[in-house]
């Protein structure tokens, strides 16, 4: 709890430089605070928020206290203060509850600094979900059923696997199927995701029929369930932010959990847009709503309006024709079709 994360300011900054040349005016936001207290659990981009309209832009109105050890890091209990000097806005850190000092001895007790992003939320999703092509899913063994024929199975339970199982096979992954996505724009179904919910070995395998035995299971096993490499354990602890290399435009195509039609900030959503199109992990785009069409006065027909931008997210996990964002701000609700761009 007590290590330093230097990420923070890096961050922003470097979202500020691609940024700022079509964003050279800073804009504070009409109910801004003129302080606000950091709580635990804040990230660099949500304090931001409080005060910007547009949170990258938070390097250019940062001011360094000289006074202050380590002023890039920013602490729960902080007070950040929002100031003009000639005119101009400036953030800056007023009174530090940590700061404790004395003639012989010098105390900093503080928690762990706020990170850029919401690292445990982008970590935990890449710890369960993967994409796995139409051919990937159709050529994976899957649970038959538990031994006597019992529907589900539970850890240390053995089941049979219909499928080829070498014996060589090691950390085998038990996934649920969820969902498929279909690019709208080609019809083509661009990955299916898939969870995992436990882990299993190989007891025996004969011809395309294997008896396992579950090591561990999150949820009931049931039959349908598939077999793959378990999932390594990742991290974006060292993701950094880059400019898109390409013009990018494409579309959500639909939130992460089952039945989910909509989708806000701090939640996560797939693109039809992947490595093919130019997309790496680290990239930001905007989020837009299409413009819709107006009629024009005295019966003349019809306009389209222009896309309305309501946001921007983080592009995170990147596959050959899709990808994974988490959504860092949103003035509303975001649904599948909604546009994704270069900033």
């Amino acid at each position: 709890m007590r290590r330093l994360l230097m990420a923070g300011l890096g961050f922003l900054a470097c979202v500020s430089l691609f940024l700022q040349a079509e964003q050279p005016i800073t804009t504070i936001k009409d109910d801004a605070p003129s302080e606000y207290v950091v709580k635990k659990g804040d990230t660099l981009w949500a304090i931001a928020g409080h005060f910007l309209s547009q949170p990258w832009q938070w390097p250019e109105i940062w001011h360094n206290n000289p006074q202050i050890e380590n002023p890039h890091l920013i602490y729960p209990q902080d007070t950040i203060i929002l100031s003009y000097v000639n005119g101009a806005p400036q953030l800056s850190i007023g009174k530090r509850a940590y700061e404790k000092r004395s003639p012989a001895i010098k105390e900093v007790g503080r928690d762990k600094p706020m990170a850029p992003f919401p690292t445990k939320i982008i970590n935990d999703f890449l710890m369960h979900n993967k994409i796995q092509s139409e051919a990937q899913v159709e050529a994976a063994p899957y649970v038959m059923a538990g031994i006597d024929e019992r529907l589900y199975v539970g850890s240390e339970d053995e089941f049979y696997a219909h499928g080829m199982l070498s014996e060589a096979t090691k950390n085998i992954g038990v996934f649920r199927q969820g969902d498929s996505y279909l690019d709208s724009d080609s019809g083509e179904v661009l990955g299916h995701g898939v969870m995992q919910i436990g882990t299993a070995k190989l007891i025996t395998s004969e011809k395309n029929v294997a008896m396992l035995k579950a090591t561990r299971a999150t949820t009931a096993i049931r039959r349908g369930d598939l077999l793959f490499q378990e999932i390594r354990p990742a991290s974006v602890k060292g993701l950094s932010v880059k400019p898109v290399k390409e013009a990018i435009y494409g579309k959500i195509m639909s939130g992460v959990e089952s039945g989910r039609t909509t989708a806000g900030a701090m939640d996560i959503v797939a693109l039809n847009r992947g490595h093919l199109h130019g997309l790496e992990a680290g990239n930001l785009l905007d989020l837009y709503i299409p413009g819709v069409r107006l009629k024009t006065m005295g019966d003349r027909g019809t306009i389209e309006a222009p896309e309305r931008r309501i946001g921007s997210l983080l592009v995170f996990s990147v596959y050959e024709k899709m990808s994974h964002g988490i959504i860092l701000q949103a003035s509303q609700q975001v649904i599948s079709g909604h546009i994704v761009k270069n900033p």
